[in-house]
């Protein structure tokens, strides 16, 4: 189901009861979205987010920078020989009870994999003296910029793939260096991000959302007309 399809859903369930009044599409797609984050909530809660692929979204090539360990404000970087950092910050992501949202940073051949890691324990495990072919390499997401300290020796890395929980489904193409993504897709074509067999519920929820919106700008606004309302 994509993004306008769930709003047309809602209008014309808003529309069988009233046809006074006009509601802003983006509101709508916006109340929607913040009655999914709710639901996604309760999901991490028990554990159940990762089990969902529907809520999955990929960023193919996300582009990369060199980034200066000092000026990058992130003090257990700072004897990196190479760090490197997201050019683009991701989208607004669902926090899970794991982490940030970023399930996995992975090399656009599929060679290395990164693995998130707290900062409070980046100083110990990089000191680690174990052989090169067990050594991991590490990501880091501060204010939605991915960072990769050390990354791979000896290798100019330019872009990577991750995945991530997002509900904004048409910034993900927009970010994605590939040629082949749909970025020229209208957002309302674009895939409405939802935990799978929820979208009946997310959608009742948002017509009384909404309809608890127009009730309050009627009685706050009572000689407005529909157009000046919501």
């Amino acid at each position: 189901m994509t993004n306008g399809e769930v709003v047309s859903r809602v209008i014309n369930n808003l529309n069988s009861l009233t046809k006074d009044d006009h509601i802003s599409r983006r509101f709508i797609l916006a109340t929607a979205r913040n009655a999914t984050e709710n639901i996604i909530r309760t999901l991490s809660e028990r554990g159940a987010l990762l089990k969902d692929s529907d809520l999955f979204q990929y960023i193919n090539c996300f582009p990369l920078m060199r980034d200066d360990v000092i000026s990058c404000g992130i003090d257990q970087f700072k004897r990196c020989a190479i760090l490197l950092r997201s050019i683009n910050q991701v989208p607004k992501l669902i926090s899970d009870r794991f982490g940030d949202g970023v399930v996995s940073v992975k090399t656009i051949d599929d060679r290395t994999i990164f693995n998130r890691v707290p900062l409070e324990k980046y100083s110990y495990l990089s000191q680690l003296k174990v052989p090169k072919w067990l050594s991991k390499k590490y990501f880091y997401v501060k204010d939605r910029y991915i960072y990769l300290p050390d990354p791979i020796a000896d290798t100019e890395l330019e872009a990577v793939n991750i995945v991530l929980f997002t509900l904004y489904s048409e910034k993900v193409d927009e970010l994605s260096n590939c040629p082949t993504c749909p970025a020229c897709e209208s957002a309302w074509d674009k895939k409405f991000v939802c935990p799978s067999g929820y979208e009946d519920v997310v959608i009742q929820q948002t017509l009384g959302l909404v309809g608890k919106a127009k009730a309050i700008s009627k009685d706050e606004n009572p000689n407005l007309n529909a157009n000046q309302r919501v």
